[in-house]
Parts: structure tokens; C-alpha cells; sequence
């Protein structure tokens, strides 16, 4: 039922695309129901990130890609006996990645398994939602802000959605290097601060924070030079290729500062505590909703005032935690 008004939302907005709409609903249909193995993948990637072992990890999700990459074009195009599925068979694969995964974790884990089979310790869930519920809700939030705004960006025309697309394409490189870095900072701090160790917790979160912002000023850079060449690798439309290109000039930038702030997530976290980090983020991703409105309706900007939006959003975020990490004593002196 969500992913059917989900759909029917996105295609109320964008014109033509009551098919899309369909298809998307028929894949959201299955991979909803695949979202709670997705879930206990990352939990499970998790314990093994706070022992120190990011490798582990890393490898079995890799392996569940490989297989999603292997089942995709069998299941979506149909090969001897089995049906052309489309996007049911898209969906169905990614599932199938998910579980294959889960086996794989539960396989190398089994002696942990063995070990702790006396129950659920039922007295550690407060604190567990206590501190994995707010960084839940910050990309709860950041989700549906981006959903809402979409519609907005539309009205641009089916360009400048192609054009955020592709510009999303190109930055999920920064992105996933600042996700790693937010990764390493919840490893390295939860370490010391596990072992009650709270100046070297800090420490291990600042070198985090420096080296993180460093990569991505380099990459970031790159990109930047690179945009129009690597954005001509997908589109020849010069439309989409312009706007794609601005989006880059003027989004790449401030990932230096997502890559901080995202550190800084990761190392409050590590720490324990979530919930400050979580309304500098949430208030950084409302941001974007009337801002994008404002620059559709009120002004004449146009999609490169869009993108000021987004960038702007994104260093209130990242100067916004940063300013919290500095300030910040109590989180690790408890």
C-alpha cells in the first residue's frame, strides 16, 4: 500500500509517467519485503565494524553485489527456462543479494551464534534505540525531503531531472568516500570509548574528521575539473549535459563538508550519543524543502538556484557539526 501511493504521489507531479509509475510500483512491491533482510545485513556489518574488522564486511557485501550484478540480466531478460521478469526480476535479485548475504554473515558468525545462545538481552534495547533511532530519523527525513522536492525540480522540465540524476550519478563517488569515512570514525571511537578511553576516542574522531575532509577536497577537485568531460560519458543531450555539469560546479564543493560531517556523525556515534547530531542534520535537510519552493515559485533562478540550495544545505550541515565537535565535551566524558 505505501509503495502504491508512493508511486501515484511522484506521478501526480510528473506528467507522462504513469507507466513509470506502474513499473515502479511492481518493484517497490518486492523489495519493500526484502528491506528487513537489507537491515539485518547492515546490523550484522555492524558488529563485525565494532570489533575492528571492516574487511569481513566488506568482502560478503561485495559478494551479494557480484551476485545481484549476475542475477540481474537473467532474471530482467529471461535465459533458457527462466522467464523475462523485468523489473519483478530486478527486484527479485537485489532480494536475493540481500539473503544470500545473510547467509554468508551468519556462516562466518556461527561460532559467535553458538556462544551467545541464552536469548535476547532484553535490557539493552533502550539503549540501543536510544542511540540508533535518531541517525534512522535523519535519514528518514533527508529521504522524504528529497521526495518532496523532486516534484519541485520537475517543473523544470525532464531535463533538469536528468540532469539530478546524472549529477547523482557522478557524486555518489564522494559520497560513498565520505560514507567510509563516517564508517571508520564509529569503529575507531567506539573502540576507545568502549574501552573507556575518551581523550584517544577524541583524538581517533578528529583524525577521522581532518583525513576525511582532506580526501575530499582531492577528489571533489577532480571531479570539479572533470565534470563536463565525465558527465559527456552519459549524455549527449546539451541540455542535460549543461545542467548536469552546473550541478557539479556547484554541489561538489561542499562535499568536503558532508565529508566532515558525516566524520562528525560517525564519531558521536562511536561516542554514544546521536540525538544532537540528529537535529543538525534533520534541520540541514528541511532546509531544502522551502528553499527549492521558494527558488521555483518566487524566483527566477532557475535550477542552478536549486543547486545553491542544495549546496547551501549541505555546508550548514557539515559547519554545523563541525562546530558541535568542537564545543561538544560532555560526549566523551561519559
Amino acid at each position: 500500500a505505501g509503495a502504491q501511493q508512493l508511486t501515484l504521489f511522484m506521478s501526480n507531479w510528473e506528467s507522462d509517467s504513469r507507466y513509470a509509475a506502474t513499473l515502479a510500483y511492481c518493484y517497490l512491491s518486492i523489495i519493500l519485503l526484502g528491506c528487513p533482510i537489507m537491515c539485518l545485513n547492515e546490523a550484522l556489518a555492524a558488529t563485525f565494524r565494532g570489533e575492528g574488522d571492516t574487511r569481513t564486511p566488506t568482502l560478503i557485501l561485495s559478494a551479494g553485489f557480484v551476485f545481484n550484478a549476475i542475477l540481474d540480466p537473467i532474471l530482467i531478460f529471461g535465459y533458457g527456462p527462466i522467464p523475462k521478469l523485468g523489473v519483478i526480476g530486478a527486484a527479485l535479485a537485489s532480494c536475493g543479494s540481500f539473503f544470500l548475504s545473510t547467509v554468508l554473515f551468519v556462516l562466518v558468525k556461527r561460532e559467535w551464534f553458538r556462544d551467545h545462545s541464552d536469548g535476547l538481552r532484553l535490557h539493552e534495547i533502550p539503549r540501543i534505540l536510544r542511540i540508533g533511532f535518531p541517525p534512522s530519523i535523519t535519514n528518514f527525513v533527508f529521504c522524504t525531503v528529497y521526495m518532496v522536492v523532486t516534484p519541485y525540480i520537475a517543473t523544470q522540465g525532464t531535463e533538469a531531472l536528468a540532469a539530478l540524476g546524472l549529477g547523482h550519478k557522478v557524486i555518489s563517488l564522494s559520497y560513498f568516500l565520505c560514507l567510509s569515512f563516517e564508517l571508520a570514525a564509529i569503529t575507531l571511537t567506539g573502540e576507545s570509548t568502549g574501552a573507556r578511553d575518551s581523550s584517544e576516542a577524541r583524538y581517533r574522531g578528529w583524525v577521522v574528521v581532518i583525513t576525511s575532509g582532506v580526501a575530499n577536497l582531492m577528489v571533489g577537485a577532480s571531479l570539479v575539473l572533470a565534470s563536463k568531460s565525465i558527465c559527456s560519458l552519459f549524455t549527449t543531450d546539451p541540455v542535460v549535459l549543461k545542467m548536469a555539469t552546473s550541478y557539479l560546479y556547484i554541489v561538489v564543493p561542499s562535499q568536503v563538508l558532508l565529508g566532515i560531517g558525516m566524520s562528525v556523525e560517525g564519531a558521536f556515534a562511536g561516542f554514544g550519543h546521536t540525538t544532537t547530531p540528529m537535529f543538525i542534520s534533520v534541520a540541514s535537510s528541511l532546509f531544502r524543502w522551502p528553499g527549492t519552493a521558494w527558488i521555483v515559485t518566487q524566483t527566477s533562478y532557475g535550477i542552478p538556484g536549486i543547486w545553491w540550495i542544495f549546496a547551501i544545505s549541505t555546508y550548514m550541515r557539515g559547519l554545523g557539526l563541525l562546530a558541535l565537535l568542537i564545543l561538544d565535551r560532555r560526549s566523551t566524558s561519559s
